[in-house]
């Protein structure tokens, strides 16, 4: 690139901060996204002091944590942090989150689908409907 070209053309750090200096609106989008941001961080601070003064278990703090679809991982590891607790072997424990997962999970998920047959729909008509309404 030239040094010729406009700041927005080269992009990166250099773009971003003539950005900052140049436009009064950005700046102030910035400093509101920022202090959005410090006000998710205590409020989920201050939720998992919450939920385990309340419930005192370590796998409903792992199920506040922020995780893929059907809680896969946290659950497993509030599970492995929890047995843990009562000397619990971490395999073990690994391996009682998966079954117990499985079998609260995959029941659900069946009559889910089930219930989207009975009425004539499938996933892929509710995902486009998704797409259609966002």
């Amino acid at each position: 690139m030239s040094s010729r070209e406009p700041v927005e053309v080269q992009g990166g750090l250099r773009a971003s901060l003539s950005l900052l200096r140049r436009n009064r609106d950005f700046r102030r989008l910035y400093v509101a996204s920022l202090i959005s941001l410090g006000g998710d961080w205590f409020l989920l601070v201050a939720l998992f002091g919450l939920v385990l003064h309340f419930t005192g278990s370590a796998i409903a703090v792992a199920l506040v944590l922020p995780s893929a679809p059907g809680y896969v991982g946290t659950f497993q590891i509030g599970t492995v942090a929890g047995l843990g607790l009562y000397e619990v072997p971490e395999a073990t424990a690994l391996s009682l989150s998966i079954v117990y997962h499985a079998i609260n999970y995959v029941p659900i998920t069946l009559v889910g689908l089930a219930y989207l047959g009975s009425m004539n729909l499938t996933l892929g008509e509710l995902r486009a409907a998704g797409e259609k309404a966002s």
